[in-house]
């Protein structure tokens, strides 16, 4: 009976050093807090210094686009260094001229306000110049595939640096109405790095 009440008495010992003060839970309760907020602020921190994936910022730059080509300033869509090769006909020849800047002279048809990620339309040459219409987005360069840069005036350190960036192609957008752009991830930025204005089927 006697070892009963000491091992009652120790066990009340115990969970009394184990019964936290109500100013210590207030205190933890109070690093708890902290500690998410610390927490939280770090997740957002990162998200926000990790890129999306390529796929969905690439059509939050593209959504401005159609935007950025009516007020007539690419300005953000062009990077200074890069700039923008534009592929032209010059006969049967392709024509390819460096700019670094684009304006509504040289841009006379308008892009879409969205493409439709899904394969690229071809060009048939029938009642219409592609298999189907609209406006369309593909992870794929057609442009290194095509060596393009062998077929026209350009020197050989112009191709070069024609190559250079060609090779930094992520996404390839056909609008059947306008152009062919391509885009390039640059330093963690989307930039138009190329743009084909010639008209399928004709020339």
């Amino acid at each position: 009976m006697k070892q009963f009440l000491i091992l009652i008495g120790c066990l009340i010992i115990l969970s009394g050093c184990n019964s936290p003060k109500e100013g210590n839970n207030e205190g933890k309760t109070r690093i708890q807090e902290d500690s998410v907020g610390l927490i939280s602020n770090q997740i957002q921190r990162k998200q926000n210094e990790v890129t999306l994936l390529p796929q969905d910022s690439f059509l939050m730059i593209f959504s401005s686009v159609s935007v950025m080509q009516k007020t007539d300033n690419f300005s953000e869509l062009i990077n200074e260094n890069y700039g923008v090769y534009v592929i032209s006909s010059n006969g049967a020849m392709p024509k390819i001229e460096k700019s670094y800047n684009l304006n509504a002279g040289l841009l006379s048809k308008t892009i879409a306000n969205n493409a439709v990620f899904e394969e690229l339309p071809k060009v048939i040459c029938n009642d219409f110049i592609y298999n189907k219409q609209g406006c369309f987005a593909q992870e794929i360069n057609p442009i290194l595939d095509s060596e393009i840069w062998n077929y026209s005036g350009l020197n050989e350190k112009e191709k070069q640096a024609f190559v250079a960036i060609a090779e930094t192609i992520k996404y390839t957008v056909i609008d059947t109405e306008s152009y062919t752009y391509y885009f390039s991830l640059v330093e963690n930025k989307w930039a138009l790095t190329f743009l084909d204005i010639r008209v399928p089927c004709q020339g």
